[in-house]
């Protein structure tokens, strides 16, 4: 028996390389909230050269790479066909500093010698929303330090008695930042719980009741230790919390939802050389 071997590139011609541009619309994007960015080599599996400047008002990140080629085996007839997708995402983490749609601009990406240029992104950015049935702290152990000094952050996370406040998420942007080591400081309450971020990082998070301007409140904190990497000011940037907020009540029947999106305060701490 004979079989024959043929092999073709799917999705773009043979030798032809197409890069577009894409956003995360999945979920709402809220003001200060990083959203991903990711541009799309088809026809190649290796990463280019991209040129953000035309983003650096988004503050992009690198948020890593993937090869997604695939290849697929078919018989018919003692003929076996091979077929190739070769395609490699760059993804990058972006943030918008004010509401409304606004359109990423396009960007060029170098591949063995030769510029292509995405297409231009629109996303629509919402504004934060506000509640009084949460409230949000942010304290430093230290306003000021020196490279390699240690400084603890810490996050409060006050939730009023009678909300239900389900499948939260912080994105606090100093945690993924190059400006900062970030390392896990000692756990003192034997009954926290590790909670995984939306960043992936994981912290020890306690809970507990207390009273917080004048009514009942739960309490939920964590906290890390950031290493400065480098001296000058460094702005923390905003944290957010954008998730669903239910009302309080018997936990039966219709509740009210509210897209929540809560901003702390910004904080910045000066590193001294």
């Amino acid at each position: 028996m004979v079989c024959v071997l043929t092999a073709c590139v799917s999705t773009v011609a043979l030798g032809q390389v197409r890069v577009v541009a894409q956003v995360d619309t999945s979920k709402d994007i809220y003001v200060g909230q990083a959203f991903a960015y990711m541009v799309i080599i088809d026809g190649e599996n290796k990463p280019g050269q991209v040129d953000l400047t035309p983003l650096a008002a988004y503050n992009p990140q690198s948020a890593g790479n993937r090869d997604i080629s695939q290849t697929s085996t078919t018989i018919i007839n003692n003929k076996v066909t091979q077929e190739v997708t070769k395609r490699y995402v760059m993804s990058y983490s972006l943030t918008a500093n004010k509401a409304g749609r606004l359109e990423l601009p396009v960007v060029t990406v170098t591949l063995d010698g030769t510029q292509y240029r995405t297409n231009p992104v629109s996303v629509n950015i919402l504004q934060p929303g506000t509640t009084d049935k949460l409230d949000f702290e942010v304290e430093l152990s230290e306003q000021k330090c020196y490279v390699g000094q240690p400084v603890i952050i810490t996050v409060k996370f006050y939730v009023a008695a009678g909300a239900d406040v389900g499948d939260f998420q912080f994105n606090i942007p100093c945690f993924s930042s190059d400006s900062f080591y970030v390392e896990d400081p000692e756990i003192s309450d034997p009954q926290a719980r590790v909670f995984s971020l939306h960043s992936g990082l994981e912290v020890a998070v306690s809970q507990h009741r207390v009273v917080h301007r004048g009514e009942d409140f739960t309490v939920v904190s964590f906290s890390k230790v950031l290493i400065p990497k480098h001296p000058g000011e460094i702005d923390l940037g905003p944290l957010l919390l954008p998730r669903r907020l239910l009302s309080g009540g018997s936990g039966q029947g219709n509740h009210s939802l509210m897209i929540l999106a809560f901003s702390a305060r910004r904080s910045n701490t000066s590193v001294l050389q």
